[in-house]
């Protein structure tokens, strides 16, 4: 083994123990009308992949938008800052948020149960049901070291044949 090769092992062993990884988690909602079924809206939601209960508050909760009855498009549900995710119930819990484009609210009492209090042709109603949240499809996202081993190889690669010194 050359010198430059047992001059970089201390430098890419630490390069990886100080590696994070990606844990990011992506789940799909689904609105649907209490009695009848039919499917009111969706959403999205990320959480930080390693929270148990994620909010906005303790940074688990990454994003989330609620595109359902007449809260659609630019309209939508985003940012309900009192919003929490247990992750072994899967489920929401939250006192509530307005929708500051529309007026409408937006409550999870518990369970997998939602209320929205809206106005739809003037008329003011509340639409409740029950959500369902399934995990997204997984995207695959390139492992750190995927970009890191080349680029070290490359590295040592170009110092050898210029025959400079690695340190």
């Amino acid at each position: 083994m050359s010198r430059y090769v047992v001059r970089a092992l201390p430098l890419i062993a630490a390069l990886l123990a100080f590696t994070n990884f990606a844990n990011a988690d992506a789940f799909t909602i689904t609105f649907n009308q209490l009695n009848t079924g039919n499917v009111l809206g969706t959403g999205a939601f990320t959480t930080d992949g390693v929270c148990a209960t994620c909010s906005v508050a303790n940074g688990g909760l990454l994003s989330f938008i609620a595109e359902i009855g007449p809260d659609t498009g630019a309209a939508a549900f985003t940012g309900l800052t009192a919003l929490s995710y247990n992750r072994s119930a899967n489920n929401f819990s939250s006192p509530g948020g307005t929708n500051p484009v529309s007026g409408d609210f937006l409550v999870f009492p518990g369970g997998t149960s939602f209320i929205l209090e809206t106005e739809i042709n003037g008329v003011d109603q509340n639409l409740a049901g029950n959500y369902t949240i399934v995990p997204a499809a997984a995207v695959p996202e390139p492992a750190t070291l995927a970009f890191l081993l080349p680029s070290a190889a490359i590295a040592l690669s170009v110092r050898r044949r210029r025959r400079l010194p690695l340190l």
